[in-house]
């Protein structure tokens, strides 16, 4: 059994029949101090629910035309279609199976559709499905959102995780090279938000995260391109955070050292020893730790308040000076 209060919406208005109706259906077996309508100030209840039906009751709620936000269920992302551009790869694909521990249906997008495949096959029967998009091809993108669309019916969240490095020294890094980085780690985010971002105004909501890197700021020796292509990121989730509001949200979680694909040529060990000696929770990080922070941001309770906002998932790194 739990014992569990649920706070009330202002506009809130709680008819003794839809309580009653939440109690035939098994939902409630007491409740300990009921709303009194007549008195604005007495807008709490103290539910005992039975195990399981916390996310029942709340839809329940919905159904019955009032607002129920109830502390456990803030994450719930039951009902939200997710895209995860890049969630073939090693963070991408934790992201993806956070929001799919929590309700959200998944798409998982990559250049790699068998890589993809193979992460839908990791997650829940029917929580995601893979579909194949070009990062650099702006029609690609918006074919990739159209099949979204027609697999899910809509899209509400939408996370950025598509990312090349360079460890080219700077006097080597060729036009080509620059181009291309900036074309991966920034143009297609640009593109992306735009043709998401679109569907999510015309929509109503939605939530974009980017995933950026804790060389955006100030930048890591060795990656030139890269540092400076993430720190434009940085500016793209804030610039589109004012654009979008209040309708659709955009953060950044800025991760700091997670070993994965990109990364792994220029994660030496003598590279990884100075990070180490960095970084004050003295490790590298899982890439399940950025489960909790997409989670947050993915839900619209949650983070109802929270755009533009730039989140270190780096064990302190950014914290720390000398």
């Amino acid at each position: 059994m739990l014992i569990f209060p649920v706070w009330l919406d202002n506009h809130a208005i709680i008819e003794n029949a839809e309580l009653d109706e939440l109690f035939c259906r098994g939902y409630i077996e007491r409740e300990r101090f009921c709303v009194s309508v007549s008195n604005p100030c007495k807008r709490f209840l103290l539910l005992e629910l039975f195990i399981g039906s916390l996310s029942t009751i709340c839809n329940q709620c919905v159904e019955n035309k009032y607002r129920v936000k109830a502390g456990l269920s803030v994450f719930d992302l039951t009902g939200k279609t997710a895209i995860v551009i890049g969630g073939n790869g090693v963070l991408g694909s934790a992201i993806a199976t956070g929001l799919v521990s929590h309700g959200a249906q998944v798409a998982i997008a990559g250049r790699d559709v068998e890589k993809a495949e193979k992460v839908v096959s990791g997650l829940a029967e029917g929580s995601s499905r893979a579909f194949q998009v070009d990062v650099l091809s702006r029609s690609t993108i918006a074919e990739m959102a159209d099949k979204v669309i027609e697999w899910a019916g809509t899209i509400d969240i939408l996370v950025n995780c598509a990312g090349v490095n360079s460890k080219t020294p700077f006097f080597e890094v060729s036009d080509e090279e620059w181009d291309r980085v900036f074309s991966v780690n920034v143009k297609s985010i640009f593109m992306a938000s735009q043709i998401v971002g679109q569907h999510m105004l015309n929509s109503g909501g939605g939530s974009i995260i980017n995933i950026s890197s804790v060389s955006s700021g100030p930048p890591l020796s060795g990656v030139f391109a890269y540092s400076a292509s993430k720190a434009a990121l940085n500016n793209v989730t804030q610039y589109l955070a004012r654009e979008l509001a209040p309708t659709v949200r955009v953060n950044a979680i800025i991760p700091g050292f997670f070993p994965a694909e990109q990364n792994r040529k220029i994660l030496t060990q003598e590279r990884v020893d100075n990070i180490i000696r960095h970084t004050p929770m003295k490790r590298l990080g899982d890439a399940r730790e950025l489960q909790g922070t997409a989670i947050w941001l993915a839900s619209d309770t949650a983070s109802s308040f929270v755009t533009g906002a730039l989140i270190p998932v780096d064990g302190g790194f950014t914290a720390m000076t000398i």
